[in-house]
């Protein structure tokens, strides 16, 4: 309501700039419009104000009631100016027995898990893959000790991972983003010592065993080389990082059923064509360990092929895949010594055929061998 200096008082329309807040606090509502009789109200009210300008006089509003009139919380602290903002959402505020330390760190906290959320989804969807030990995404970027595949510790054993040698304490991170699935502590006899398994995108899964600590708990979310742990040497012989690459895991448990060469997702140079020398019943191949792309061997002599694919050889279990006879071929390794190493192949000697011909293909279907004696 508004009054001019007649006496008079009739409402007039809210200025088209006051806020919604302001006309609720001064309890306005407009007047009802009636479908009879509102030209001729309109008429006269607008004949009055002509009236009242043409006297010159002047509409004041008036001075709001108690109940109107604006707080403490709205005028902010004396010397303060009425419209200062709201600051407690801030994280300036304090609270009684609340100190803000504790808030501000626990506010810290949730920017760097969004953070790492978002960098995580962030590398995901660029298809970000990182060596784990370096941080590095270009080729090679870690020393590789023991490759994938055939190999010799003291006995022919087959390898379902990468060994990257490293000093006890090194930092490990994720070689893509994902969520951790598992964190396994060491029991004090497992193989795999202390052990992480992470999922990412498209259903591949990796594993890192043997560290010396675990950093990330059941559901952390990591970006590309996200801190997964440290390099130690639990429930293996020396200090190294033991990394196992997985697809299409059934559960949220390790199967190295499931494994692949970790050469097919980590960047690495080209593989030179390893170097065969036939003996009279078979072929030795002298092999680089840091890049080996290997997926299967085939052998031919006397009429008789036998094609043996890696994947079929860890399809068989951790104790069957050791044996050295596999699928009519029977194998042997030694070294490694100065990054390189050989593994010998021949016709199971139940066959009794020699060899005359391997071909070697890599597993994203290159040849990458083919000799004869």
């Amino acid at each position: 309501m508004v009054s001019f200096s007649g006496g008079l008082l009739f409402p007039i329309a809210p200025p088209r700039d006051a806020s919604t807040a302001r006309f609720a606090a001064l309890n306005w509502q407009p007047a009802p419009v009636r479908a009879r009789g509102v030209t001729v109200r309109l008429l006269a009210l607008v004949a009055t104000l002509a009236a009242s300008i043409a006297c010159g006089l002047t509409f004041a509003e008036p001075a709001p009631t108690e109940s109107q009139a604006p707080s403490a919380a709205d005028t902010g602290p004396p010397g303060s100016p009425a419209d200062a903002t709201d600051t407690r959402d801030s994280g300036d505020a304090r609270g009684a027995g609340d100190s803000g330390d504790a808030g501000n760190a626990a506010d810290a906290a949730d920017a760097d898990a969004r953070d790492a959320a978002d960098a995580a989804d962030a590398a995901d969807a660029a298809g970000s893959v990182l060596w784990p030990l370096s941080g590095s995404a270009m080729p090679d970027a870690d020393e590789v000790r023991a490759a994938y595949g055939p190999r010799f510790i003291g006995r022919y054993d087959f390898h379902a991972g990468v060994d990257l040698p490293a000093p006890e304490g090194t930092r490990v991170g994720a070689i893509m983003a994902g969520t951790v699935i598992r964190a396994t502590p060491w029991d004090g006899s497992s193989t795999a010592g202390n052990s992480v398994l992470v999922a990412h995108s498209d259903r591949r899964f990796t594993a890192y065993l043997h560290l010396s600590a675990i950093a990330v708990s059941l559901g952390d979310v990591l970006p590309a080389g996200g801190l997964v742990g440290t390099v130690g040497r639990t429930g293996a012989t020396y200090s190294h990082l033991h990394l196992t690459y997985m697809r299409d895991l059934p559960g949220t448990t390790s199967d190295e059923r499931k494994s692949r060469n970790p050469l097919e997702v980590l960047p690495h140079g080209p593989e030179a064509a390893p170097v065969a020398t036939f003996d009279p019943m078979g072929v030795e191949l002298d092999l680089a360990s840091q890049v080996m792309t290997i997926q299967s061997v085939t052998l031919v002599g006397a009429g008789v092929t036998r094609t043996v694919n890696y994947a079929d050889i860890v399809a068989t279990g951790s104790i069957a895949r050791d044996a050295p006879i596999q699928f009519g071929v029977a194998f042997g390794a030694t070294g490694p010594i100065a990054g390189r190493y050989t593994v010998s192949l021949a016709f199971d000697p139940a066959i009794g055929v020699a060899t005359d011909q391997i071909t070697l293909t890599t597993f994203d279907g290159r040849t990458l061998l083919t000799a004869s004696r």
